[in-house]
């Protein structure tokens, strides 16, 4: 229950110190209008997309768009048949660190990563760290996950899995860490519209 309370009064306290327009995406209309101003695409954009400027870029050159759901569909393709790996790698770099300390985070990511504290944050910080700095050892670049409100605690043995897993390739990785890049900005998207 304290939980609960805490996570309440989290989210009251940031959604009150954030204007309503950071809250809800604008019109598609609205955001076709940014043609000619690539900062303000940038800016709107940015709360689905992390600060993926490559991505951003490669988007607002495809504007206008019929909806945002276009525009993502638009992010997927360009994601996995345009870019290079290092490219992508660059895209799921740009998303924080899981675990990172909830007070550095901006935006909806300071949102999310506070379900995935909680009380289980203490205890399995210090584990978190590591497994996370032996996955970036492995494969070159963040963990990337859609948390979905889940704590650290259900979230170890999934990077356990992956690192564990014999399988478990950069190739397959990215593609993988670039889905839940995805499914992360879709979900915001279906908040925020």
């Amino acid at each position: 229950m304290k939980f609960v309370l805490f996570l309440v009064f989290l989210i009251t306290s940031f959604t009150k110190s954030m204007s309503s327009s950071q809250l809800s995406l604008p019109s598609i209309e609205t955001l076709n209008e940014t043609q000619g101003n690539p900062e303000k695409f940038q800016e709107t954009v940015t709360p689905l997309l992390e600060k993926s400027p490559k991505l951003i870029s490669e988007l607002y050159s495809h504007l206008p768009f019929a909806s945002y759901q276009q525009m993502m569909e638009n992010a997927k393709g360009i994601l996995f048949t345009e870019f290079t790996q290092d490219e992508r790698i660059g895209v799921i770099n740009s998303h924080p660190r899981l675990g990172t300390d909830v007070s550095k985070l901006e935006g909806l990511s300071k949102i999310e990563q506070s379900y995935s504290g909680g009380e289980n944050k203490q205890s399995s910080a210090s584990s978190w760290g590591e497994l996370n700095a032996a996955y970036e050892s492995k494969f070159g670049f963040r963990f990337v996950i859609f948390v979905n409100k889940r704590p650290i605690a259900e979230l170890v043995p999934i990077i356990e899995g992956i690192l564990n897993d014999p399988n478990a390739s950069k190739d397959s990785e990215v593609n993988r860490a670039i889905q839940a890049f995805l499914d992360i900005a879709n979900d915001r998207l279906a908040k925020l519209t």
